[in-house]
């Protein structure tokens, strides 16, 4: 079997079964536009965050981990006897 033959085997099964061909082609569009609106989503999400964090210039933000635990409690500490803990914000 040569390749012409398995094309033109493939184009005959597509064409016999239309129902099938019908609902496979239309589950791939709707997985396709799910990832596509999945990504746009989270790239929007992403831009919002930057932007409203953009906006917060006055405000000094802390991220930390449990592994740096330690050491923003030191810096608290530290902050609490200077007196500007109020100022900060740790999430």
């Amino acid at each position: 079997m040569n390749i012409k033959d398995g094309i033109n085997s493939a184009f005959q099964s597509i064409f016999s079964h239309k129902l099938r061909s019908l609902l496979t082609l239309t589950g791939i569009v709707i997985g396709v536009l799910a990832v596509v609106t999945m990504f746009s989503s989270v790239y929007a999400i992403k831009a919002l965050i930057k932007k409203n964090m953009e906006g917060m210039a006055g405000i000094i933000l802390l991220l930390f981990s449990p592994v740096q635990e330690i050491l923003i409690w030191k810096q608290e500490k530290r902050a609490v006897k200077l007196g500007v803990l109020n100022k900060m914000f740790l999430l």
